[in-house]
């Protein structure tokens, strides 16, 4: 998929966007599925990635003084089959729960903001 002779190459590629993001995001379906078929490795990155996401929702949380709102979820992640094993993962590592997480993902951008624009004229 990467293409280079040795692991240690592969973050700084990563890290230079040297790949496009669809690499990327095909890498992380990979490592999920692996992380639900038990591999040590893959579940470990997987509950690192669940604690800081956690971690930057909780900080955004207490920056901007929300409580009881919505978080809406976008991306490939939150369309896989383990988007809600993973929602739990973030779930367990955040500090407030009075959250209404709302997942995006299966929504085509251009119809949820047809949408708005349709509720705010009515």
């Amino acid at each position: 998929l990467y293409c280079v002779k040795e692991l240690k190459q592969l973050i700084p590629a990563v890290n230079l966007q040297e790949f496009p993001s669809s690499d990327t995001a095909s890498a992380a379906s990979l490592v999920f599925r692996e992380a639900w078929n038990g591999d040590a490795v893959a579940r470990e990155i997987v509950h690192n990635a669940a604690k800081e996401l956690a971690k930057l929702l909780s900080t955004q949380i207490k920056i901007s003084h929300l409580s009881n709102c919505e978080v809406h979820l976008w991306g490939g992640i939150f369309k896989s089959a383990y988007a809600d094993e993973f929602l739990q993962l973030i779930l367990q590592n955040i500090e407030t729960h009075n959250l209404n997480f709302i997942n995006y993902s299966d929504r085509i951008p251009a119809t949820l903001y047809l949408l708005k624009i349709r509720n705010e004229t009515y």
